[in-house]
């Protein structure tokens, strides 16, 4: 992926992650959404392991794409967090 932080419109921001098992020896890597409600607050992680990551970045592509917030989100103006791509 090419973007370390992504601001998707009032309600949604992504970003991608490395994280590092505390045994040292596998890490993963991902994307983390953060989606903002009316009255709630949400973070998605969605993540593989980095061996295989290449082939499973269409799947944690959908699965963030898919995250919706049915109340139009704190602005009121989107429920996709896919919106404006």
């Amino acid at each position: 992926m090419d973007r370390h932080r992504q601001d998707k419109g009032a309600d949604y921001s992504l970003a991608d992650f490395t994280s590092l098992m505390a045994s040292g020896d596998k890490r993963n890597k991902g994307v983390v959404l953060v989606a903002l409600d009316k009255s709630d607050n949400y973070v998605l992680y969605v993540s593989s392991d980095d061996a295989s990551y290449l082939a499973n970045k269409d799947t944690i592509e959908h699965v963030w794409k898919s995250f919706s917030m049915y109340s139009g989100g704190a602005s009121g103006k989107g429920n996709k967090a896919d919106e404006g791509l």
